[in-house]
This record gives C-alpha cells, sequence and structure tokens, in this order.
C-alpha cells in the first residue's frame, strides 16, 4: 500500500515531524510542522523574524521556549492566555521554577504576541522572535540553526501554576 504525503513527509522528519507545507509571501517559504499528544505547532521564517504558533487542548496558559543548551536552565520562555478577553503574556528565564521575569533581570523581551485565541477547548498563540537573541542567554534562532524547543500547558490560567504537559525537543530551525 503507498504512503500518504503525510506518512512520506514524516519518514524523514523524526517522530514528532509532521511534515512541511509552504507560504507564500515569506523570506522561506517552509513551514515546519510536528505534532504530539494533541499538541500542534509549527514556525517558519520571514527576513527578520522565526514565527511560531502552538495549538494546545487547554484553555489554560501555553509556553514556548528556547535554549542554545539541551537543559531546562535559563530556557528563555513566554508563558501567555489567550482564553481571556484580552491575550495575557509574561516572557521568563528559567533559572528556578517558575521562571524569573526577564523585566526583574534588566533583559528585554524579545517575544512578540502576534495572536491568539481559544474555541472548542484549545488555545493558539501565535508569537515571534528576532533571528538573533543578543541577551542572556545568546540564541540563533536563524534557519537551520540547532535550538532545544520547550513546549508547555497548563490547565490553569494563572501563571504560578504547574504544567500539565510539557516537553523539550533538539530541532533544526
Amino acid at each position: 500500500m503507498p504512503l500518504s504525503k503525510r506518512q512520506f513527509l514524516s519518514l524523514g522528519c523524526g517522530a514528532v515531524c509532521v511534515g512541511v507545507a509552504h507560504a507564500s509571501g515569506y523570506a522561506s517559504s517552509r513551514v515546519n510542522v510536528f505534532e504530539e499528544d494533541g499538541v500542534h505547532f509549527e514556525w517558519f521564517h520571514t527576513a527578520t523574524a522565526l514565527r511560531c504558533r502552538l495549538v494546545a487542548p487547554t484553555l489554560g496558559w501555553l509556553a514556548i521556549g528556547f535554549n542554545s543548551k539541551s537543559t531546562l536552565f535559563e530556557t528563555r520562555f513566554l508563558m501567555a492566555v489567550t482564553s481571556q478577553p484580552a491575550i495575557s503574556s509574561q516572557e521568563r528565564l528559567a533559572l528556578a521554577p517558575p521562571g524569573t521575569n526577564v523585566g526583574e533581570l534588566g533583559l528585554s523581551e524579545v517575544f512578540t504576541v502576534e495572536g491568539g485565541r481559544s474555541t472548542g477547548g484549545k488555545s493558539e498563540l501565535e508569537i515571534s522572535l528576532p533571528l538573533v537573541v543578543r541577551e542572556r542567554p545568546g540564541l540563533d534562532l536563524g534557519p537551520d540553526a540547532s535550538v532545544y524547543l520547550m513546549l508547555a500547558w497548563s490547565t490553569h490560567a494563572e501563571f504560578d501554576h504547574h504544567s500539565a504537559w510539557r516537553r523539550h525537543y533538539q530541532i533544526k530551525l
């Protein structure tokens, strides 16, 4: 029996990669997508930014983070709640649970919330980051860079609640 396009594309991407789609009008036409446990994550590059979209089965907070090392320590991440009338977010650095607000450390925010919504028991968050983060920790987020990605979600909207689901992946952007 022949493989579907999705099955064929997933063979070269590893266990969590679903496939590659194409987006027109961007500096990079490659949109990378993967799914695991009902969590959908995709990313692509523009001329100046890394754009990401996370969809998870929760009305609580969502988190997306990046690190140059294979550790939670010093992961730079954004937590956001999209199920309230206005999107609420905090950018943090993982120094100790639940992370320290970057403003308290004298760091500038690098994540930009581009959009988000909650419907049907799922939340969606769209963000962008510069291709190079110079502040702690320094990150190369350009095309083909190798980074450690953290994805997480909670059933609670308060940021001090622990995650119900959290995974770390080494990915090639």
